[in-house]
């Protein structure tokens, strides 16, 4: 009796809906087995982060997201034929140099 059957209980009705946000900071942090990062949004009235998500992959899975990020911006920056400038503050904060890490 097929007309009979009922969804799966398993199977959700409606999936939650994807959340669409806005950050302006972030942080990660790996263990053994997992590389989470941390995206919020800066209160502009009270310096205070507001976290908004947390993605949470294998270390695998980081180093390929990573790997094809870069990469998307690289095309980016090709197909718009420039280079998106960073303010050298912001490279020294996060103590990074342009030559060695891009």
């Amino acid at each position: 009796m097929l007309d009979d059957a009922q969804p799966s209980p398993a199977i959700p009705e409606q999936l939650p809906a994807i959340p669409d946000v806005y950050v302006d900071t972030f942080a990660f942090t790996a263990s053994a087995y997992t590389v989470t990062w941390d995206l919020g949004l800066t209160n502009p009235a009270t310096k205070q982060v507001e976290p908004r998500l947390i993605v949470r992959m294998s270390p695998q899975y980081a180093k390929l997201v990573a790997i094809l990020f870069r990469r998307a911006v690289h095309e980016y920056e090709a197909n718009m034929k420039c280079e998106i400038a960073l303010p050298p503050d912001l490279l020294q904060q996060h103590n990074m140099n342009l030559e060695t890490d891009w």
